[in-house]
């Protein structure tokens, strides 16, 4: 029988769902048939209250027409004052979606993949299942806001946008012997001489999940802690954003990229330019579609807009005058196939796109950022030659022209890009809850995040029948 495993997130962009069904791919790939991980939206799902559904449905619109207004609610709330208030009112409304959903599928392990969900999966294992670890799976990659912190939680994983110098495989601690499996290469954790653990590692016995100690790791580019030193500090492990197993092939030779492109309809040989506002499309892809077609020529352009229905009718249009040299996209399953077959990736800095980017080894041109939970991503991928700034129109084009006249600059940042990803951080955390539940962790190594599933159509249609009788959504096998 499959251990249940209840998965939090919230549709406040796509970067959430993405990184708990990366999560879910990987315990399908690396243990068959032991896990059914469920997802469950307690801010906007069919079960939440309609107050917070409401609210939850304001993120789009808010960053893709006032983003500053989006900064101010951001930092007005990035206190452990506010975040306290937060959720004692607001974020209370959450509470009894999740309690229901572990009273129903009594969950080995309950996995926040959202700040704002973290303070719910607490509560409900202290109220219907006070033995089931919380485990937090945190999103971002530089700035962590006053809500990541985790309310009791047991574990938490954090994003890393870069390689430390914590070395590139993480080792994993015997969960027969009543240990966590804990994951990444801090030498603060420190396992204590004797522990029957020598990775150095810091893992914890079981018996140390009642003791209400945070442990969250957070990526080492961090520019502050939502939390103050000391002893009250959570104790932290470093791991990488998940991404699902189709990223990790990392950068395509040649005639890989030729045939992707064939596979997809594009040119083969066309400079191919890809712009992604993320889930919600922002960013300002609009304009910058326009400005790219009508200055640089001969250049393909792919437009992903998400769920902005809005941009995709306006992108359409202009497809239609564009001779063939633009695509438009909104949502999509084979994100992957974009990224590998594309030259460079425009949008903004988001943590998603990032991460998926890196993992595919493509240079990135980073036009914007949202205030606040990404200004500091911009930093990290310029900073290791992975990308660019590009905040104007005109820096954007002319940046293009320079680049698609220079391969070898295209092929250092491919390298540079590369370099920066985490492709096996969703089978680290597949090890870490298999830990966690008391499941073997196979001999065989492989859990390297580089094999390769399809979207499951099965899957798809289970998600949206669940969504419609408002239920939680079951995790297929080869889910994205």
């Amino acid at each position: 029988m499959p251990v249940p495993l209840l998965f939090l997130v919230a549709d406040t962009g796509g970067g959430h769902r993405a990184a708990a069904r990366a999560v879910a791919q990987a315990l399908h790939r690396d243990y068959p048939g032991a896990f059914a991980p469920v997802l469950c939206d307690p801010l906007g799902g069919p079960r939440a209250p309609a107050l917070l559904r409401r609210v939850a449905g304001l993120y789009g619109p808010a960053i893709r027409c006032a983003p500053w207004l989006w900064g101010v609610i951001y930092h007005g709330c990035d206190s452990r004052p506010a975040v306290r208030l937060l959720r004692a009112t607001l974020l209370a409304l959450a509470d009894r979606p999740v309690v229901d959903a572990v009273a129903r599928h009594r969950p080995a392990a309950v996995v926040s993949f959202h700040p704002l969900t973290g303070p719910a999966a607490a509560r409900a294992r202290d109220v219907a299942a006070p033995r089931v670890p919380v485990v937090t799976v945190v999103t971002d990659l530089v700035n962590i806001h006053a809500s990541w912190r985790p309310a009791l939680a047991t574990h938490a994983l954090g994003a890393r946008a870069v390689r430390g110098t914590s070395g590139d495989h993480p080792a994993r601690c015997d969960p027969a012997s009543g240990r966590d499996a804990t994951l990444g290469r801090d030498a603060a954790l420190g396992c204590g001489a004797g522990s029957g653990c020598d990775t150095g590692l810091g893992c914890e016995a079981m018996a140390d999940r009642g003791a209400g100690a945070d442990r969250i790791v957070v990526p080492p580019t961090a520019s502050r802690l939502p939390w103050p030193p000391g002893k009250s500090s959570p104790r932290r492990v470093d791991i990488g954003l998940p991404v699902a197993a189709e990223f990790a092939a990392g950068p395509p030779l040649p005639h890989e990229r030729r045939a992707l492109r064939r596979a997809l309809g594009l040119d083969e040989h066309r400079f191919l330019v890809l712009l992604t506002g993320g889930g919600e499309g922002a960013g300002g892809i609009g304009r910058r579609v326009a400005a790219i077609l009508r200055q640089c020529d001969d250049v393909g352009v792919v437009a992903l807009c998400g769920r902005n229905r809005g941009l995709r009718d306006n992108l359409a249009a202009l497809a239609a005058r564009s001779a063939g040299r633009l695509i438009v996209r909104g949502f999509v399953e084979n994100m992957a196939q974009w990224l590998r077959c594309a030259d460079v990736v425009v949008g903004k800095a988001g943590p998603g796109t990032i991460a998926e980017a890196a993992c595919c080894g493509t240079p990135m041109l980073l036009t914007s950022h949202l205030p606040g939970q990404e200004s500091g991503n911009i930093e990290v991928v310029v900073g290791a030659g992975a990308g660019r700034y590009v905040p104007t129109v005109r820096r954007l084009v002319r940046d293009l022209d320079v680049l698609r006249r220079d391969p070898a600059a295209i092929d250092a940042m491919r390298v540079a890009a590369a370099g920066l990803g985490r492709p096996g951080a969703a089978a680290d955390i597949a090890a870490l809850l298999a830990g966690l539940a008391h499941v073997e962790i196979p001999a065989a190594a492989g859990r390297t995040g580089t094999s390769r599933t399809g979207t499951s159509r099965t899957g798809t249609r289970q998600r949206r029948g669940a969504r419609e009788r408002g239920e939680e959504e079951p995790c297929a096998s080869g889910e994205r």
